[in-house]
């Protein structure tokens, strides 16, 4: 369990971990203000608004950085570093759900050009497992290697600069008020104007 990402594949280096793991932890932090559940938000909209600008931000990345490539655009994203196919999720990478273990057509197909065999017996992949505090804000970010059945053979969390969260907490109460008298209002005084007896 305490093997790298870069011992399984030399594609997936830690700079290159880092730079992708990273853009999942910027879109997040960058949307979480957007999100307000006074006006009727959910975590379901948070969570389409966040992997929606994930795409985006992989998408446009891959403009930048020769490694990055786009495997599936769609609703079932699917990139990968190097030759290796990604996925990434919100939750921990012990508990992988059905839908994140879900693999289509063109990720198998990419994963056995990048490994060329099988391993054991059974097929292992990559996810990028994004997890979160209360407020929404990433706390790590977990490369896994898991199977199909959910098995996790490896996991390294990525090194990741901490964002400061501009929200605050729901339940935070203000001091009572004070109570005060009515003001008192009084019309100006007029000035009374001294005449010298040579003004007579």
């Amino acid at each position: 369990m305490d093997r790298k990402p870069w011992d399984v594949h030399p594609d997936l280096t830690e700079e290159r971990l880092i730079i992708a793991a990273g853009l999942l932890q910027d879109v997040r932090h960058e949307a979480l203000p957007y999100h307000d559940m006074d006006k009727g938000d959910t975590n379901w909209g948070l969570g389409t608004r966040v992997s929606e600008r994930s795409w985006h931000a992989l998408r446009e990345a891959a403009f930048v950085y020769p490694w990055l490539q786009i495997i599936n655009p769609g609703r079932h994203f699917v990139f990968a570093i190097g030759g290796v196919p990604l996925r990434f999720y919100r939750g921990v990478p012990e508990k992988p759900n059905r839908r994140t273990l879900a693999r289509q057509f063109q990720e198998i197909r990419q994963h056995q050009v990048a490994f060329e065999f099988f391993q054991n017996g059974t097929e292992y992949f990559w996810r990028l497992a994004v997890e979160t505090d209360i407020t929404g804000e990433v706390l790590q970010i977990v490369v896994a290697e898991m199977s199909e059945q959910g098995d996790v053979r490896s996991q390294w969390v990525v090194p990741l600069e901490r964002k400061i969260s501009a929200l605050s907490l729901v339940s935070e109460r203000r001091s009572a008020g004070v109570e005060l008298p009515p003001p008192m209002v009084q019309g100006k005084k007029a000035k009374l104007k001294l005449v010298k007896k040579s003004d007579k």
